[in-house]
């Protein structure tokens, strides 16, 4: 887990100070009643695109488990989201979410994540709701270095 968080924290860093020199600036960290943003970008590997990476700090101290359905936009196909599950045990301070890989994205463009929270394991029962824009910015060229398609 440390490796995971010190490796998004790299990413996390070369995909922002990209990001400076763009023309719009990366998205303002979301707050909710559960979760506060605490770093969101994008990992790129080679053969697979970039990934979503997302680190959220837990902002109540939880007297159950929370289960999460993350939703991230589908660069390709907006009707398509790629969703993802987890859960959050009582005392747990972070709470860490990667989308699938992806094949195409658009450059210079935030993209919505979208966390749901439920009180139960089959989630029926929402609690709470957290949303995150995330700017994707990659310098002209290195798109092949990782063989990501930019739409």
């Amino acid at each position: 887990m440390l490796k995971l968080i010190a490796v998004l924290a790299s990413m996390m860093f070369l995909v922002l100070g990209g990001a400076r020199n763009a023309i719009a600036s990366p998205a303002k960290p979301s707050t909710s009643e559960y979760l506060v943003t605490e770093g969101a970008g994008f990992l790129m590997h080679q053969g697979e695109g970039v990934i979503y990476a997302m680190t959220f700090a837990v902002r109540k101290n939880l007297a159950q488990t929370l289960y999460a359905t993350v939703v991230y936009e589908n660069p390709s196909n907006s009707k398509a989201p790629f969703v993802v599950g987890g859960s959050i045990a009582p005392g747990q301070k972070e709470f860490l979410s990667e989308s699938p890989g992806i094949p195409a994205i658009k450059n210079q463009r935030a993209y919505r994540v979208e966390v749901y929270l439920f009180s139960d394991e089959a989630r029926t029962h929402q609690v709470g709701y957290h949303a995150q824009l995330v700017f994707f910015q990659i310098p002209k060229g290195m798109e092949a270095m990782y063989d990501i398609k930019l739409l």
